[in-house]
């Protein structure tokens, strides 16, 4: 913790992803969650100028499920750069997490207009107009993925589940036996 508290905020960028970002992880995987959250909550004091860095913060976050904390760090990124793609992506997650599922599509569908290459914002915003019963959209998203990527499997299951919702059961099973 002290380490953490003299760390000047302009490190580099391999100390910081090195190192820095990896402590509350490594406290929380090791049983000691309180110290874990205080190691987070010392970095995003350091870097609470840096959207990408935040970002790494929320990343945490996310993966403790901590959906609610992941959002409003995702937000105090979006406050610095409201066009990075990564921190819509990472509010449409913690969104997702905390079943706040409208709010979690709409932010996925800003990244991905921020960002239409990215694969990950692609899979989640087919995945929830799957979710949503919009079959016909997230059919043209996951196909879109097949393009960029042929051996994607969520994107191909994605597909054939589309299809079946779709009452294309034929068009499923062949698609399904063609890959």
């Amino acid at each position: 913790m002290l380490a953490l508290s003299d760390c000047p905020p302009d490190i580099s960028d391999k100390l910081f992803a090195g190192v820095i970002s990896q402590i509350p992880a490594n406290l929380y995987w090791r049983e000691q969650r309180d110290d874990a959250i205080k190691a987070a909550q010392l970095i995003e004091a350091r870097i609470q100028n840096d959207p990408k860095r935040l970002l790494t913060v929320a990343g945490f976050y996310l993966g403790i499920e901590r959906g609610d904390e992941a959002a409003r760090i995702a937000q105090l990124a979006l406050t610095l750069s409201p066009d990075l793609a990564d921190a819509h992506q990472a509010l449409g997650l913690a969104l997702h997490i905390s079943l706040k599922l409208d709010e979690a599509a709409a932010e996925y569908q800003r990244a991905f207009a921020l960002d239409p290459k990215s694969r990950g914002v692609r899979g989640s915003l087919a995945d929830m107009n799957r979710a949503a019963g919009k079959f016909a959209e997230a059919l043209a998203l996951y196909r879109e993925q097949l393009t960029v990527e042929p051996k994607d499997k969520s994107a191909r299951a994605g597909v054939v589940l589309s299809l079946f919702e779709l009452g294309k059961a034929d068009e499923a099973k062949q698609d399904w036996k063609q890959h």
